[in-house]
C-alpha cells in the first residue's frame, strides 16, 4: 500500500486524469523532455562527424528496420505481458544509445546507436495498450491527446530551445548527457505503475489506491476472451486496414519533407543551431494548443477530421519553407509544421475507435509497423532528394501530403464515430 500523504498529493496532481494515466503522462513528459533534447541536434551531429546525407538517411532509415521488425512481436507481447514492465524497460534503452552516440566517431558507429535509441519505440503498443485500458470510452480521446499530444509537445516547448542553446555554447556533448539525463527520470517516474501492474488482462491500475480502474462498459460488452484473437481477423475489417495504411503514409509522406528540415534551415536559409532550437519551441507550442483544440472540442470528436486538418497544416508547412526564404514566413511554417504533430495521438484514437478492445495490442503493434515502413523510407529518400537538391524533399513532401490530407477527409464519415464494426466507440 502506498503513503496516504502521498496519495493525496498524487490526486492533487493528476490534472483530472485517470491516477494511472496522470503517472503516465508524467513519465512521458520526462522522457520526451530528452527526446527533444536530442532530436534537435542528432542529424546535425551526423553531419559533424562526417555523415553525407545519404548516410544520414541510411543511418535514421536503418535505425527504424530493427524497430519495425519487432513491432509485430512488441504488440502481441503487450497482449499477453505487463505493458507497464514493456514499456518502462524500452523507455530505458536511449540511455544506452546516447553512450553508444557520444563514444561514435564514423557515421557507421552512429548506426548502431541510433537503433538502439529508436527500439525505444518498440514501447508504443504497451502504452497505447495502457491508455485503452486505463480511460473509459468517454475520456480515451483526451488521455492519448495528453499523451502523445500533450506531454511530447509540452517537452518540446523548452527542450528544443535548451538544446540550441547548449550545442552552440558547449557543444552536443553536454546535450546529450542532459538527454540521457531526461531518458532516465522519465523511466523513474514509471517504476510504481511498474509494481503495481498485474499485467494485460487487468486495466492499468490506479498506482494512488493500489486498485485497478474498470474498463468501459463498451468495452466489456464488445471483449471476447483475448486468446481467440487474432491479426487476420482483425484486419478483416476495412477502418482497421484504413488506419494501418494511414501509419504507413503519415511517417512517410509529409516527414519526407521535415526529417532534414534543420538542415535546410542551416543550408539554405542561413539559420543558426540556437535560432533551430527556438523554431522547435515555437512548433511544440503551435502542436500543444492545436492539442488542446482536439481533446476539448466535441466537433473534433471523430480522429479523421483533425487528422485531414493537422495534414493539411503541414502540406502549407512545406510549401512555405519552399517558397520563402523570410523570417517571418519561416515562423508561420513553423507553427503550422507543430499543427502536423497530433496526427500520431489521433492515429491511435482512430485505432482504438474502429478496433475490438480484444484486438487492440496486436492492431497497435502491426500499426506501429506501418509506421516503422514509413520511419524507414523517410529518411532514405529525404537523403537522397536532398543529395540531389536540398529543395526537393519539401517538394516531394507537399505534393503528396496535401492529396493525402484530402483523401482523409472525404473518408472521414465512412470510418468516424458512426462505425458500426464491432468494437468502434461511441464518441
Amino acid at each position: 500500500m502506498y503513503d496516504t500523504k502521498l496519495n493525496t498529493r498524487r490526486r492533487r496532481i493528476d490534472i483530472g486524469l485517470e491516477a494511472a494515466v496522470a503517472v503516465l503522462f508524467r513519465s512521458w513528459l520526462l522522457w520526451n523532455l530528452g527526446f527533444a533534447l536530442y532530436a534537435t541536434v542528432s542529424t546535425l551531429y551526423l553531419r559533424q562527424i562526417g555523415a553525407s546525407y545519404d548516410q544520414i538517411g541510411l543511418v535514421l532509415g536503418g535505425a527504424a528496420v530493427g524497430r519495425t521488425l519487432l513491432s509485430i512481436p512488441a504488440g502481441i507481447l503487450a497482449d499477453r505481458l505487463s505493458p507497464a514492465l514493456i514499456l518502462a524497460s524500452t523507455m530505458a534503452l536511449p540511455v544506452l544509445g546516447i553512450i553508444g552516440l557520444l563514444a561514435s566517431t564514423v557515421w557507421w558507429q552512429a548506426l548502431g546507436a541510433v537503433l538502439v535509441v529508436e527500439l525505444s519505440g518498440l514501447g508504443v503498443p504497451a502504452l497505447s495498450t495502457l491508455l485503452s485500458a486505463s480511460a473509459t470510452a468517454e475520456t480515451r480521446t483526451r488521455a492519448f491527446t495528453w499523451l502523445y499530444t500533450l506531454a511530447p509537445q509540452s517537452a518540446f516547448l523548452i527542450g528544443p530551445a535548451l538544446s540550441g542553446l547548449l550545442a552552440d555554447a558547449v557543444g552536443y556533448g553536454v546535450v546529450f548527457v542532459a538527454a540521457a539525463a531526461c531518458f532516465a527520470a522519465g523511466v523513474a517516474v514509471l517504476v510504481p505503475l511498474v509494481r503495481a501492474s498485474r499485467g494485460i488482462t487487468d486495466p492499468a491500475p490506479d498506482v494512488s489506491t493500489t486498485t485497478t480502474v474498470a474498463p468501459s462498459g463498451a468495452d466489456v460488452a464488445t471483449a471476447p476472451d483475448a486468446s481467440a484473437g487474432t491479426i487476420r481477423e482483425a484486419l478483416d475489417h476495412p477502418g482497421v486496414r484504413f488506419v494501418v495504411l494511414l501509419h504507413v503514409l503519415v511517417p512517410l509522406l509529409p516527414y519526407t519533407g521535415f526529417i532534414l528540415l534543420a538542415n535546410f534551415l542551416v543550408d539554405e536559409r542561413g539559420v543558426s543551431v540556437a535560432t533551430i532550437g527556438l523554431f522547435g519551441s515555437v512548433s511544440a507550442g503551435a502542436a500543444l494548443a492545436v492539442g488542446l483544440v482536439l481533446g476539448r472540442w466535441r466537433r473534433l470528436a471523430n480522429p479523421f477530421t483533425g487528422l485531414a486538418i493537422c495534414l493539411g497544416c503541414g502540406a502549407l508547412a512545406l510549401g512555405l519553407v519552399w517558397l520563402g526564404g523570410q523570417f517571418v514566413v519561416l515562423v508561420v511554417a513553423v507553427v503550422l509544421r507543430g499543427a502536423l504533430s497530433p496526427v500520431f495521438a489521433l492515429l491511435s484514437v482512430a485505432v482504438a475507435q474502429v478496433t475490438p478492445p480484444h484486438l487492440r495490442g496486436r492492431v497497435f503493434g502491426v500499426a506501429e509497423t506501418g509506421a516503422g515502413v514509413g520511419d524507414i523510407a523517410a529518411p532514405v529518400l529525404a537523403g537522397g532528394l536532398y543529395q540531389t537538391n536540398p529543395a526537393l524533399p519539401l517538394i516531394a513532401g507537399l505534393l503528396t501530403t496535401a492529396p493525402l490530407a484530402v483523401w482523409v477527409a472525404l473518408s472521414r464519415n465512412r470510418y468516424g464515430a458512426d462505425d458500426d464494426a464491432p468494437g468502434s466507440l461511441p464518441d
